[in-house]
């Protein structure tokens, strides 16, 4: 999923799908893949984990405990203030640069021009599209397909000029997105509010680092250089993109295939988070909020299938179904007949009736 929110939600029900016999040696928080190969997930709390919780006489006396008395319903947690707080230098750059880009869209009218329009749809299908969806997410984040180095460095490149973040950063926070999905770990909990998971935590480093620690769950991309350079040079190549749009065609091309269209993938990107763990329907037994939304997966090329995703993460395919429009598995058989993807997971049918609700 910058990569770069809603009332604390009722009490969760948590129920855990029995598992097949292949599977009886898979620890809680485990999965296996196609192949039966392990697959890290988000932790799921067994039974025992569930009576760990119960508040000690400590926290009953001192009014500590976060659940409500004589019941298992958590209490509302205080929502994070989002000025009365400590500032880094990199979070107020981060919101004096998401403010500056709104700002500058207001001007969008006054420089339309068609050329400009296709200009920034196509700029964002390329960096949406293949870039952030394809390549951060199914590719980077969860490794669903496998690609040759220079096809997925490429595809990774689109993603870094769509201006949500390098792909070790983007990538980390998903990853732990998914490993604390829902909980007070969660980078982007929608139980913090709906603005929270859409947009304000991007602007908070002091906080998603106390939740999380530092991003060390993607040693895979920071051992290769590629990803270390676009880490350290990220805005150079942004800027670079921006200058190399406005001398081709001024600034009706900086304004929409620059500004309009970044604040719009952004948005789009964000929606993920904030709407489809609020909004939609639900076909699998998660231990979370996620929601399949059918307009969010048109707006992100299948994105919006999020409870297919919750369930299935490692899978190429987020819309499962014949009639779920997943555009970016379309792309991925494409490759894979090409002979480019290889490795495609997806989940099987017992795996599909173990998660089914």
């Amino acid at each position: 999923m910058v990569s770069m929110m809603v009332q604390p939600a009722l009490m969760m029900s948590r129920h855990h799908p029995r598992r097949p016999p292949f599977v009886k040696h898979v620890k809680t928080g485990e999965r296996l893949d196609v192949r039966r190969i392990m697959l890290p997930i988000r932790h799921v709390a067994s039974s025992s984990h569930r009576d760990s919780r119960k508040p000690s006489v400590e926290q009953v006396a001192s009014g500590t405990d976060d659940r409500i008395a004589m019941t298992d319903v958590e209490k509302e947690k205080p929502i994070r203030p989002f000025w009365g707080r400590e500032w880094l230098p990199n979070d107020v750059f981060r919101l004096v640069y998401f403010v500056g880009l709104h700002l500058v869209c207001l001007s969008a009218p006054f420089y339309f021009t068609w050329p400009a329009f296709w200009v920034g749809l196509s700029v964002g299908i390329i960096t949406g599209w293949f870039g952030i969806t394809l390549s951060y997410h199914r590719n980077l984040s969860h490794k669903s397909f496998n690609l040759p180095k220079w096809l997925e460095y490429t595809f990774a490149y689109c993603g870094v000029l769509a201006g949500q973040g390098n792909p070790i950063d983007w990538v980390s926070t998903h990853r732990f997105h998914h490993q604390f999905t829902d909980t007070d770990k969660d980078p982007h909990s929608p139980n913090e509010g709906f603005w929270f998971s859409h947009v304000l935590w991007v602007f908070d480093k002091t906080y998603l680092t106390a939740k999380c620690g530092e991003p060390d769950n993607v040693g895979d991309l920071s051992k290769q250089p590629f990803y270390r350079f676009i880490e350290n040079t990220y805005y150079l190549h942004l800027l670079a993109f921006a200058l190399l749009l406005y001398t081709a065609g001024g600034i009706p091309i900086f304004v929409w295939g620059v500004v309009m269209r970044a604040v719009i993938s952004l948005h789009v990107t964000y929606l993920v988070n904030s709407v489809c763990h609020k909004w939609g329907e639900r076909a699998w037994n998660t231990s979370d909020s996620s929601m399949n939304n059918w307009w969010v997966a048109l707006l992100t090329f299948g994105e919006g299938w999020h409870n297919n995703h919750h369930a299935f993460e490692y899978s190429a395919r987020q819309g499962l179904e014949w009639w779920q429009i997943d555009m970016t598995w379309g792309v991925i058989r494409m490759l894979e007949a090409l002979g480019f993807a290889t490795d495609v997971k997806l989940p099987t049918e017992q795996q599909k009736k173990q998660m089914a609700l």
